[in-house]
């Protein structure tokens, strides 16, 4: 069941309530690197990609100097790879650290879904909700769901 607190913070980061799994770490991790740090990812994939072309730019060079070189300039260029790696890994780290407050938002909004790390439905009863919104917080289930229908579905309150 969906709150109006809740279905508010999926709006704020554009989710569907079927993209929060259950795992909070690799949600978290899947969603930073599919939307917060996408422009990082663009910029280290174009950089990369001008890097290879410089590479492959320098060996051809190398041929007419000394071709023995060859393994050195390989050698260079994926240790010069693995350390943007290193850097774009520290950059999602600091990014994580220094932005708390989004990372409680989504803390919260995976609560919401897995309280206790369980399904909703199998730790809040109907008692919560009949006491937190009263007699109509049936009626909103019943016309929103069809009851022949046993797939998971995400009913707005």
């Amino acid at each position: 069941l969906i709150e109006p607190r809740l279905k508010r913070l999926l709006q704020k980061f554009n989710l569907k309530p079927e993209q929060v799994k259950h795992d909070f770490g690799s949600w978290v991790k899947t969603l930073i690197k599919d939307s917060f740090l996408k422009q990082m990812e663009e910029l280290t994939t174009e950089f990369k990609r001008k890097q290879h072309q410089t590479k492959l730019q320098l060996i051809e060079f190398n041929q007419q100097i000394d071709p023995t070189l060859t393994p050195v300039i390989h050698k260079t260029f994926n240790t010069m790879e693995k350390q943007i790696d290193d850097l774009t890994k520290r950059l999602s780290r600091i990014w994580r650290n220094k932005n708390e407050n989004t990372m409680e938002q989504l803390k919260s909004i995976h609560a919401y879904f897995f309280p206790q790390g369980k399904v909703q439905e199998r730790v809040l009863g109907s008692v919560y909700f009949f006491n937190k919104f009263g007699e109509q917080w049936l009626s909103k289930i019943y016309a929103q769901i069809n009851l022949d229908d046993f797939k998971r579905h995400f009913v707005e309150l």
